[in-house]
């Protein structure tokens, strides 16, 4: 995945990023697709203002899904459910919080774009 700017999270057009509730210049801003697949690892991460990796967060997520893990080099993964269950993901780093609501797809959907 190459990532022309990461606040702005422009991909080189290929992939559709989730909208953060609150503006990245208010701490943190929670990178990753708009949509999880179904039964297959989705990566989320977090950047601070100036578009660097933020690690030591805390990550949580509500509504349907099979399962999370917080990863070692302060990555989120993800294991979506089934197609249209809708979870929202939210990462916190003291007092900066933010947060992404995504929909969950078919494991086929978009597979040649990510």
């Amino acid at each position: 995945l190459e990532v022309d700017d990461l606040i702005n999270a422009i991909p080189a057009g290929l992939i559709d990023f989730a909208p953060n509730e609150k503006p990245v210049e208010e701490g943190l801003k929670i990178v990753g697709a708009s949509k999880i697949h179904e039964k297959l690892a989705n990566i989320f991460f977090a950047v601070d203002a100036k578009g660097e990796r933020i690690v030591g967060d805390s990550w949580s997520a509500t509504g349907d899904f099979t399962s999370t893990t917080e990863l070692p080099d302060g990555a989120f993964e993800i294991v979506g459910r089934k197609i249209g269950d809708k979870v929202t993901i939210s990462c916190a780093l003291g007092e900066l919080t933010n947060s992404v609501e995504v929909l969950t797809v078919s494991m086929f959907s978009d597979l040649d774009k990510s």
